[in-house]
């Protein structure tokens, strides 16, 4: 079979049909009875999330989890379904923070290989000067009090550049919505297993609007792409966080 990029594009990247049936034909009998059966028939029709947000995730594992081959489709898909390629790229860029610089680079490859197929120009995806959103005051006091006190006055450099390069920059950049970045960063989390870095980051996805349903369905659904083990792990602290948010609420 020639490979994605040699062929038709007319053919491959109209539909998403046309993807699943690519990816299908590569499938052994096994996996792809559990594509079908359990995944696009089940999982990817349930309306807890909007196909939007499961691509969003998917994607993010695939990255967080150096997994080329899901990566590729998962961008065609997300693409076909409303993401744009500024939103992919600035998930690569976060990612780099939270899953690691080599498994970005990785994963911007493969982006550019995405969107040289689709005639799209790498070089506009870039602002160089972009509005960034306002801080929020109240929880960033409530961060760094948190970052001193896991530090105790160690580690200044890590402690700045948490500061600096993540939460007064990377954070607040317009290309992803606060909403997305907490919830690419909690996929990052569950795909390696950072089950002790997940309260902090779930709490802030519902602060950024994520709600209690959606966040049982996150679980559920990236359960088939970082497997169920990690997301058993995550159940008691996701558990602990939501609970605590509806006694409070």
């Amino acid at each position: 079979m020639k490979c994605l990029e040699t062929l038709s594009i007319a053919v491959l990247f109209t539909t998403t049909a046309s993807l699943a049936q690519t990816q299908g034909e590569r499938m052994l009998p096994s996996i792809k009875q559990l594509n079908e059966k359990g995944l696009q028939e089940q999982v990817w029709k349930r309306q807890e999330l909007s196909k939007r947000d499961r691509h969003l995730v998917t994607i993010a594992s695939a990255i967080a989890r150096n997994e080329p081959s899901l990566l590729k489709t998962e961008m065609n898909l997300g693409l076909d379904s409303g993401l744009t390629p500024e939103e992919i790229n600035g998930m690569i860029t976060h990612l780099a923070i939270y899953a690691g610089y080599g498994k970005a680079l990785e994963a911007s490859n493969i982006a550019q290989e995405v969107f040289n197929a689709r005639n799209i120009d790498v070089g506009a995806l870039i602002d160089n000067e972009p509005q960034l959103f306002a801080i929020d005051a109240k929880a960033e006091a409530a961060r760094l009090k948190a970052v001193d006190e896991a530090t105790g006055g160690l580690f200044e450099h890590l402690a700045d550049d948490t500061t600096n390069v993540l939460f007064n920059d990377l954070w607040l950049r317009p290309d992803l919505t606060p909403r997305d970045r907490s919830l690419i960063t909690v996929t990052a989390l569950l795909a390696n297993g950072q089950v002790g870095q997940i309260g902090f980051h779930l709490n802030k996805a519902m602060d950024n609007g994520l709600t209690a349903t959606q966040a049982e369905e996150v679980l559920s659904h990236l359960a088939y792409y970082v497997g169920w083990p990690n997301a058993f792990s995550a159940i008691p602290v996701m558990k602990e966080v939501i609970q605590n948010r509806s006694q409070s609420n």
